[in-house]
């Protein structure tokens, strides 16, 4: 009499979080170059969960500040050929926000939250 081998496989996909794998697939790596006196692109779109990506490609040290919302991005300063990673939050809001350079204050970008 031949005897059946039964394997038990659980399902994975009980154990997942849609809405972990949904957030995964939208966020985006938005690379941004610091020059000596600019931003580019110079206009930035973006929305929560995105990775923004600053590298300073100048010779000179720059920051990156949100002008009117330090509270969210404030003197984060570069030294030539340094690399900063902010990830845009759910706390900030749609809207249009203007990237500055404490250093250099004529340096201006902007970045257009998306909803």
């Amino acid at each position: 009499m031949a005897r059946a081998l039964v394997v038990i496989i659980p399902l994975l996909s009980s154990s997942i979080d849609v809405s972990v794998l949904f957030a995964q697939e939208t966020a985006r790596r938005i690379e941004v170059e610091v020059g000596d006196n600019y931003y580019q692109p110079a206009v930035i779109r973006v929305k929560a969960g995105d990775l923004m990506v600053f590298t300073n490609q100048g010779k000179q040290l720059h920051s990156l500040t949100l002008i009117d919302h330090e509270q969210l991005l404030d003197a984060a300063y570069l030294d030539p050929g340094k690399t900063f990673t902010f990830t845009v939050s759910n706390g900030l809001q749609p809207g249009q926000y203007v990237l500055g350079c404490n250093i250099h204050v004529e340096m201006q970008g902007r970045i257009i939250v998306e909803p």
